[in-house]
């Protein structure tokens, strides 16, 4: 009989959650309403569909990621620390600076905020787990 998995701390979990909402609603916006954000952005529709529809099934493999450490698995606290501190954290950095320096339209900027929002967030969770001698899952100890 396997011991059941390892469970993530209440506050990995509540991040987890959050971070696979947001990253599928992103997904599945890119993927099938294209013609929405464009309206909402003011952007000229795309020359190439299939670049925006890529992005959508890449957030769409990060959000359905968040279950690895939602789920107590091994390589969590990685997957928190590439997707959601350093990509988030980047994301929002050239976000930023493209409305700043090249004019894209300001509502990217919505993204941005969730964007270094989330990276804060995980990062805050992180450090205060690292910090207090805990890993991202409770593990059990080896038989």
């Amino acid at each position: 009989m396997q011991p059941p998995p390892s469970q993530p701390q209440p506050s990995v979990r509540l991040l987890c959650q959050v971070s696979i909402v947001y990253d599928a609603v992103l997904g599945l916006m890119l993927l099938a309403g294209q013609s929405w954000i464009e309206r909402l952005t003011g952007l000229a529709a795309l020359n190439y569909p299939v670049n925006g529809q890529l992005n959508g099934l890449f957030a769409l493999s990060i959000a359905a990621g968040y279950w690895i450490p939602l789920r107590g698995l091994g390589g969590g606290r990685l997957y928190l620390w590439v997707f959601g501190v350093a990509l988030k954290a980047a994301g929002a950095v050239l976000i930023t600076l493209r409305v700043l320096a090249l004019g894209d339209p300001p509502s990217f900027l919505v993204f941005s905020l969730f964007d270094g929002l989330l990276a804060l967030w995980t990062w805050q969770i992180l450090h205060r787990l690292a910090t207090a001698g805990h890993a991202p899952t409770q593990r059990r100890p080896p038989c």
